[in-house]
């Protein structure tokens, strides 16, 4: 079993929030902005023996303004307005309301929601509460976990808005050693970017190894002490780096922050390691929102094909109660072909048999600036019923 799953899950730190952190600095958070919020990963490694793995994966919420007065930002994360009953029904986290301060750490405000969607979520998947906090192996390496506070942490490593960005400013990470500057590297009419890179703390790194060993002694029924893991892991020789790049707006509201984290290992039988994980977050305004009305003009939600081809692989799997894998291929119609402000393709279902026929699940259309997807009329030309429609 290949331990990428789990080291990206453990390391998820690595790409999360910044300790670069100063006050509320997103400039006058109004009642009614609403944000939406796409925070993709991709991790590969590859080592000197010739094995190799990776995996990849993307998670979409949203961001309301609830409520400002002096005690700070009130704010509501949620699953896409769009998400079906299925895919609410894999989580209990959402929604969840924050309380941001203009200083100090972001507070959980209607925890006892969170408690009785997990009692109902434990008791729909048949999991007793001893279940809390252990390890199962599906497709991924799963945790099941049970604390509602730990979905403030989810929400700050994926917060953009408290992040000090700025030519000169300090910025930490975490699994980082030490501090760097913040350097502008880039100007234009559209906004900046601001990036610092820093070296990797070699014993965080380490101590992350070490909890992926234990996990899989968990779950392969071989238990593993961390103590142990760890006199094994201190033999490894680790070199790394962090890097961010952070993109803002033409009034300097961050946008997109990328994280790439590249780890070298040698082990001490000599074979090397490499393992690199890159982590984004994306953050837009939602076009009829009070901050979408400030921002002209909104960006397309979806600017590539490959982006459309993703989010209908996921928007029409989900529909149709079927696995992500069922879909083995995305034809995009040429973008001069498209019609104006829509991605046109086709998706093609695996084929399991010796002698197939038509393997065509559809055609469709995913809006760029939304991001809706809808069935595409091939006859008309025109899009048809939207796919899970609200």
């Amino acid at each position: 079993m290949s331990l990428i799953a789990i080291i990206a899950a453990l390391f998820a730190s690595l790409g999360a929030g910044s300790d670069g952190l100063s006050g509320f600095p997103d400039s006058d958070p109004v009642v009614g902005d609403r944000y939406e919020i796409i925070v993709s990963y991709e991790t590969s490694q590859r080592s000197s023996d010739g094995s190799s793995g990776s995996s990849s994966g993307r998670k979409t919420f949203e961001e309301r303004v609830i409520a400002v007065s002096d005690l700070g930002v009130e704010l509501e994360f949620d699953l896409p307005a769009a998400s079906t009953d299925e895919e609410r029904d894999r989580v209990w986290q959402y929604p969840a309301r924050v309380l941001q301060p203009s200083d100090g750490p972001m507070r959980l405000l209607n925890r006892p929601d969170l408690e009785v969607r997990l009692d109902r979520w434990l008791a729909a998947a048949g999991l007793p509460k001893a279940a809390c906090g252990q390890w199962i192996f599906t497709w991924t390496a799963f945790r099941i976990e049970c604390d509602p506070e730990t979905v403030v942490d989810d929400i700050e490593a994926f917060d953009l808005r408290s992040a000090d960005i700025r030519e000169g400013a300090p910025y930490r990470h975490p699994g980082a050693l030490g501090a760097g500057t913040l350097t502008r590297t880039s100007e234009g009419a559209d906004g900046a970017t601001y990036a610092v890179r820093l070296e990797v703390d070699a014993d965080a790194v380490r101590k992350a190894h070490a909890e992926s060993d234990v996990v899989v002694g968990e779950i392969m029924q071989t238990p593993v002490t961390l103590e142990s893991a760890l006199i094994e892991r201190s033999k490894e020789t680790i070199s790394g780096t962090v890097e961010v790049a952070f993109e803002v707006d033409a009034v300097g509201r961050p946008i997109r922050r990328t994280v790439i984290t590249t780890i070298d290992t040698v082990h001490p039988d000599g074979v090397s390691e490499t393992e690199t994980q890159q982590v984004r977050v994306e953050r837009r305004a939602i076009a009829g929102s009070a901050t979408s009305s400030k921002q002209e003009p909104q960006p397309d939600v979806v600017v590539s094909a490959e982006a459309a081809c993703a989010l209908a692989t996921a928007r029409v799997t989900a529909a149709r109660g079927l696995p992500l894998g069922h879909v083995a291929s995305c034809d995009p119609v040429r973008a001069e072909d498209s019609p104006v402000g829509h991605h046109v393709l086709g998706l093609r279902a695996v084929c399991n048999q010796d002698l197939c026929g038509s393997t065509l699940m559809g055609w469709f259309a995913v809006e760029k600036a939304t991001g809706a997807v809808f069935e595409w009329d091939v006859a008309e030309w025109q899009p048809g019923p939207e796919v899970g429609g609200r």
